[in-house]
């Protein structure tokens, strides 16, 4: 199973709403109590992640395959999975709206640039972000984050362990705007003079590093076209510094 899976899965329910409104009357909750369920004890924003899991045939990725609608209970559940700072499409990253450290809601990461996550979550809403009633694609700051784990998608990516030199993150400021997951992939720099990773998509924007040729960039599918050319954005490691931000497409070859 893959992370591209579970969001297709996921933006597909966007849009679906509670009936009627503050019922907590959804399929969602219909098909995890395998009955019809109503009033303010059946929360659903958990309900809604095990379903999306469930449908992908990837049960095991949601709590062990089993139930629970608590937000706590799962966060406590895959600590041993759990992630920080470096939020990837298809994190499970919970929240909370009320300054507080405990797990009050949940979504999955769509995209993350470092200081806002976007995230598509059941059960909310811009006036009731935990108890919303509705499928929702959801931008918000980090400050409200509390917590996140990776599941064991196939193929996936592992970060850089400590072993392997990496002593600093340093992330972009901008944000991609478009999604193309036939983009998604590993890259290589093929400029002679070596490619700047910038902190925004645009040869005018401010340069972190320069990566030599020959360097290995990854992709998950997220760019920003800028005068015809997609820059990609892209996290790569170089002298024990890993980053992530935008690189031209135009001096990079996938792999």
């Amino acid at each position: 199973m893959t992370a591209e899976k579970i969001l297709e899965i996921a933006r597909s329910q966007i849009g679906i709403k509670e009936q009627p409104p503050n019922s907590n009357n959804v399929k969602f909750n219909t098909a995890y109590y395998d009955r019809t369920v109503s009033g303010g004890g059946y929360a659903w924003c958990a309900v809604f992640i095990w379903w999306v899991f469930q449908q992908a045939g990837a049960a095991q990725l949601y709590y062990g395959g089993k139930k629970t609608a608590y937000c706590p209970t799962l966060a406590s559940y895959h600590r041993g999975q759990a992630v920080s700072g470096d939020y990837r499409p298809g994190d499970v990253v919970f929240f909370n709206f009320n300054g507080k450290e405990n797990a009050q809601h949940v979504g999955i990461c769509e995209s993350w640039d470092g200081r806002c996550i976007t995230t598509i979550d059941g059960n909310t809403a811009p006036t009731n972000e935990a108890n919303g009633g509705a499928v929702m694609r959801r931008r918000r700051a980090k400050k409200y984050i509390v917590g996140a784990y990776r599941p064991g998608y196939q193929g996936q990516v592992k970060p850089d362990a400590p072993a392997s030199g990496v002593t600093e993150e340093r992330k972009a400021a901008g944000a991609a705007k478009a999604l193309d997951k036939s983009l998604a992939g590993t890259y290589v720099v093929t400029a002679e003079s070596g490619l700047h990773i910038r902190s925004g998509a645009g040869a005018g924007k401010a340069s972190m590093a320069v990566l030599p040729k020959g360097t290995r960039v990854q992709n998950y599918g997220y760019y920003t076209e800028v005068s015809g050319v997609a820059w990609l954005y892209v996290q790569a490691t170089h002298r024990g510094v890993r980053y992530t931000g935008f690189c031209s497409g135009q001096y990079l070859s996938k792999v």
